[in-house]
């Protein structure tokens, strides 16, 4: 940078923040230009800020609707709770050289956009002359992350020019401190000085997975791999055992891309094609990972799973858990890595892994041990504050002091039942909550609306709320909503407070992990709240869409 003073003396830096215009304080455009008094603008970076806690309900969402770019960036590093992919920090070959990790779950993403530099001005050094005075700025926190998409420029036509393009621009970045995230197309940038991408050389930097879809290009070249892609009925056993009979090596040859044929079998979920394989012996092939996705078969299917997912999830608005050739498939493949036991039926493993469960112990395959536990502790909580307020009621009168209530439960009951609130029916309220708290901590029977009309079922005080318009979904949104809220999905309240195992124990963080830990949409529909419907807290009297007197 030194050497740009007496080329372009008088040089300053400009920064423009520009709110989205539809969701302006989630998304905001951030440009920095080089600006000389006599040239005008000479350099400029283009980039966007997403503000992580404004976006955490709708991640992925948010990214698609901006543009593609933003899309593929979202999907290929993060899931839609801004978390890092799990394979970025497992140590695999995905992750390349494992500098990046759990730091990516905290702090905001600035995404580089663009940079250009005027071609008369170009090779002085403007370019990192700018990208440094961005990477500087306020717009870059210390827990802050760049990323990048180095790709070729619209003139580069031919693949020999784009791909002259790329590296040089990767170069560029890479001598500016970023480094490639795993062994995806994107890179990253850390301010802080210790982060480990530091200690990773330019030369010795991971290089991205290449090549294209299993199921384009030269798979023709190869008839079984052809055969399994284009027939997916009883008949295609029949071909892979004449194919075996003729040539046994031949259902383990790989394509151009490295993939095998089971690896095809589960790319197109032809469960005749993979069974037949199975049983004729192709268990190494399962483990193989040497292709152009370092994908071995039961990770390109869970790949698969995911997306799709997502994009139920994201475009269509709901999720109705995995699909049966999906989870026939999974169930195949781990019963013969002996990942499954023999004893398990498919329809066991079926019903515990559908909506996503990955612990082995979720309640109806949604509801884990630790999302119990969090329901479990909000039943107490509120239970406890509720019982603080009795004092406040007159027997045979409604409450007069609605604004004296320490009560955060009366935030999720519809305005038209507050207005005339006696104690019978506070208590009934109460109720629900305590035998949350009760059941909750059991996976066997979870809170839900069934089970809590069950439970309560000849309680007065809950035959009164009742009578009186309430609902148990009231106690299950409350719970639920403020379990979120305390979660990392709000302001972590909650993890932070059992973060310390000496000072509070293991009971929580001793509990197993799972994929569901943080799924609080997936289990508010489970549990009977309707999400078409309008859920609390109702702050004001606009806020309620119930039809209670």
């Amino acid at each position: 940078m030194s050497t740009l003073a007496p080329l372009l003396p008088g040089l300053v830096a400009e920064t423009t923040n520009i709110p989205d215009d539809e969701i302006p304080g989630t998304l905001e455009t951030v440009i920095m230009e080089a600006i000389h008094p006599e040239l005008g603008g000479v350099a400029k970076v283009t980039a966007v800020k997403v503000f992580r806690s404004r976006c955490i309900n709708d991640f992925l969402g948010i990214m698609d609707g901006h543009s593609d770019e933003l899309h593929m960036f979202s999907v290929s590093l993060f899931n839609k709770h801004i978390q890092p992919q799990s394979w970025l920090l497992d140590g695999g070959r995905r992750s390349g050289t494992g500098c990046w990790g759990d730091e990516m779950n905290r702090g905001d993403i600035v995404y580089i956009l663009s940079l250009e530099v005027q071609p008369s001005h170009r090779r002085q050094g403007l370019g990192t002359w700018v990208l440094q005075k961005l990477l500087s700025s306020s717009n870059v926190k210390y827990d802050d992350i760049v990323y990048c998409w180095p790709t070729a420029e619209r003139s580069a036509l031919t693949p020999e020019a784009r791909k002259v393009d790329v590296n040089g621009q990767l170069a560029f970045y890479q001598k500016n401190g970023f480094r490639r995230v795993g062994k995806t197309d994107f890179i990253g940038y850390s301010p802080k000085p210790s982060h480990k991408s530091r200690l990773v050389p330019e030369s010795s930097d991971a290089t991205p997975i290449s090549g294209d879809s299993a199921l384009e290009g030269q798979v023709e070249l190869l008839p079984l791999h052809k055969s399994i892609v284009e027939l997916n009925t009883p008949e295609i056993e029949g071909i892979i055992q004449t194919s075996y009979d003729t040539d046994p090596s031949s259902i383990h040859r790989v394509d151009a891309y490295g993939f095998t044929p089971v690896h095809l079998a589960l790319a197109d979920l032809n469960i005749h094609a993979l069974r037949k394989l199975i049983a004729l012996g192709v268990t190494e092939d399962l483990r193989n990972s040497d292709n152009t996705k370092c994908l071995t078969p039961l990770e390109m299917l869970l790949e698969t799973m995911r997306s799709n997912r997502e994009f139920s999830e994201t475009v269509l608005g709901s999720w109705n858990g995995y699909g049966k050739p999906e989870l026939l498939a999974e169930f195949c493949v781990k019963r013969a890595l002996g990942e499954i036991e023999d004893t398990v039926p498919e329809a066991t493993f079926e019903s515990k892994r559908k909506w996503g469960c990955t612990c082995g112990a979720c309640f109806g395959g949604y509801m884990s041990p630790r999302m119990c536990y969090r329901l479990k502790h909000q039943g107490a909580l509120i239970m406890d504050m509720m019982e603080q307020n009795m004092y406040m009621f007159k027997r045979g009168k409604p409450l007069e002091d609605m604004d004296g209530l320490f009560d955060i439960s009366t935030d999720y009951l519809p305005w038209g039942l507050r207005s005339s609130m006696y104690k019978t029916f506070y208590k009934g309220y109460q109720t629900l909550f305590a035998t949350i708290y009760a059941i909750s901590g059991s996976v066997n029977t979870p809170a839900t609306v069934t089970s809590l009309a069950s439970l309560v079922a000849g309680n007065p005080d809950v035959s009164c709320y009742l009578s009186k318009g309430g609902r148990y979904e009231y106690a299950l949104d409350a719970v639920t909503s403020v379990a979120r809220e305390q979660s990392c999905l709000g302001d972590g309240t909650f993890d932070e407070m059992y973060e310390d195992e000496a000072e509070v124990g293991t009971e929580f963080t001793g509990l197993l992990k799972c994929a569901n830990d943080l799924e609080f949409e997936l289990v508010r529909r489970l549990i009977g709240l309707d999400p078409e419907e309008r859920w609390g807290p109702y702050y004001d009297m606009d806020d309620d869409d119930s039809d209670v007197d």
